[in-house]
């Protein structure tokens, strides 16, 4: 699965609870062993990056407390594929995981893997049917974390999905610079073709679309019922990650649109492209100011001079 790396560094860690001696919560507990260890090696993959978030950010692992395995190594999705095997086998037994409290925390984890595994579909009906579980059973922070967490599901799955369209719409520079003397009719079919994936996966507000801004007003609804504010800190730097796509796609068709000239054929396109730039940064400001309120006011503090750096 495609993931950005300031993405790839926020989704990191595993759901790490106390568990009885059941056989089936012992295969829930080796899930969240094998979900953990997936999330440590994505950390790893990260420690070399020079774009890597500094001191502040918030990974799945910080928020869920829990303890990494040491000396992990391998391929992330194999240890995702080992979790979601094993919770499907502790969901086959429900009511034992319900005795030890468990069964909700499962469900959110089994939609976890799946959105890991780049399995957007399922990890979105996953994230709804645990969430009336999770409603049901509100006693501590663990539950109200991970309500939340599903709650923003399908709003980061849209984040993933989005950055996988931005990699599809780089690789397509071949194909611009293959019709940069080509016919205008040629050179317009193609930038039309472009446009229109950038409005379905970063500006578009119709309900279903995989879009950026889709996936912002789900996070903020999440964000906005969240009384967990670690989780309410991870939330909002997912939504600076999908400002981060947006404005890397409004910028890679910005490019496209100058080789193949199409302002020169259309005259109020260049007015709609300055638009987008200008809808990008303000998004992308009222997402800063909301790190800052996140992070007690301090607009000095080094998670905000890190993505004021990225946007």
């Amino acid at each position: 699965m495609f993931r950005t790396n300031r993405i790839a560094l926020f989704l990191a860690g595993a759901l790490m609870l106390a568990l009885s001696s059941c056989a089936n919560l012992k295969d829930y507990g080796a899930a969240q062993t094998a979900f953990s260890s997936g999330a440590a090696l994505e950390i790893q993959q990260q420690a070399a990056d020079a774009d890597a978030a500094p001191a502040g950010a918030v990974s799945l692992s910080e928020l869920m407390g829990t303890e990494v395995p040491a000396n992990v190594s391998g391929d992330p999705g194999t240890f995702y594929q080992d979790a979601l095997n094993s919770v499907d086998k502790a969901l086959q037994a429900q009511p034992a995981l319900a005795k030890g409290s468990a069964d909700d925390n499962a469900m959110a984890l089994r939609a976890l893997c799946l959105w890991q595994l780049g399995r957007y579909d399922e990890a979105d009906e996953q994230a709804e049917a645990a969430m009336p579980a999770l409603m049901d059973s509100q006693d501590g922070e663990d539950d109200q974390r991970d309500l939340s967490l599903m709650q923003a599901l399908s709003g980061l799955t849209k984040i993933d999905r989005a950055s996988d369209a931005l990699s599809f719409a780089r690789n397509r520079s071949s194909e611009v610079e293959a019709l940069i003397s080509g016919s205008e009719d040629d050179r317009l079919a193609l930038y039309d073709e472009m446009k229109q994936q950038y409005i379905d996966f970063s500006t578009s507000d119709e309900d279903g679309k995989p879009s950026v801004q889709r996936a912002l007003s789900i996070i903020d609804a999440a964000i906005e019922d969240c009384q967990h504010e670690p989780t309410k800190l991870y939330l909002t730097l997912s939504q600076l990650a999908g400002i981060e796509i947006w404005g890397d796609m409004r910028n890679n068709l910005f490019r496209a649109s100058r080789q193949l000239s199409v302002p020169l054929s259309r005259e109020n396109e260049q007015g709609w492209l300055e638009d987008e730039l200008t809808n990008y940064r303000e998004a992308r400001d009222t997402s800063l100011e909301t790190l800052i309120d996140r992070l007690g006011g301090n607009p000095n503090h080094p998670l905000v001079a890190h993505w004021r750096d990225i946007l």
